[in-house]
């Protein structure tokens, strides 16, 4: 075997066999111009080699990555990420609630842009499997007691961040994408905010709302699954 050296882009050293090959290079000790044009050439030829075996694993990553991503969607809702949830076919409810801040603890007052994160405590009692969707305007750390009733997934939505205590087995859902707008959306009242983040619930719920309790601050709230109405409260 002999080590060649060959000027290229990259400085490739290759090793080219020229032991007992009916196309090896002689090695007489006197090499003319027409030698070292065949060594240049049988380089060129093994550089060339070496590139093409090396260009398919590059190809080969991407669509391996592609691939595993297409398994992973068909597999279901089991593997999908966080950010999309699956639409409950078997939810029975889909209630939301919506403050502008929630109360601070101890009482305390927030001062002028100040962004202190507020608490929520949500009692749900009722039966059947439901979706809940909490949305606030401040950072609002979220509590959810259920009561009887199954509380299939939380959707969080608020322009400031949003934290959840969640009962065991639901699925929290707080980076959320859709057409009409993304996560950042909040409601606290019946109004333009409101349609929106309505009609952003259907679209990943594929229900329609059928709760809404709403106000400026508040520091708990009790949502009935048996079937209370639409309502808004604001003070």
């Amino acid at each position: 075997m002999q080590k060649l050296r060959m000027a290229g882009r990259s400085w490739r050293q290759v090793w080219v066999n020229t032991d007992r090959s009916p196309s090896r290079v002689p090695d007489t000790g006197t090499e003319n111009r027409d030698t070292g044009r065949e060594k240049y050439a049988a380089c060129e030829a093994a550089c060339a080699s070496i590139t093409a075996m090396h260009k398919p694993a590059r190809i080969l990553l991407p669509s391996f990555i592609a691939l595993v991503f297409t398994v992973s969607v068909l597999a279901g809702c089991s593997t999908q990420p966080k950010t999309a949830p699956c639409e409950p076919s078997d939810v029975t409810k889909v209630h939301v609630v919506g403050v502008y801040e929630g109360e601070l603890p101890g009482g305390g007052k927030r001062g002028f842009r100040e962004h202190a994160q507020g608490e929520v405590t949500v009692n749900v009692g009722g039966n059947g499997r439901i979706v809940l969707v909490l949305t606030a305007y401040e950072p609002v750390k979220w509590k959810v007691v259920p009561q009887g009733v199954i509380v299939d997934q939380i959707l969080l939505f608020g322009y400031y961040d949003q934290e959840v205590e969640a009962p065991s087995g639901a699925r929290v859902y707080s980076n959320l994408q859709t057409s009409v707008g993304s996560s950042s959306m909040y409601a606290y009242k019946k109004d333009a905010n409101y349609a929106a983040l309505e009609r952003a619930v259907r679209e990943i719920t594929g229900r329609d709302v059928d709760t809404f309790q709403g106000t400026y601050r508040a520091g708990s709230f009790y949502v009935n699954s048996g079937g209370l109405q639409s309502t808004t409260a604001e003070d």
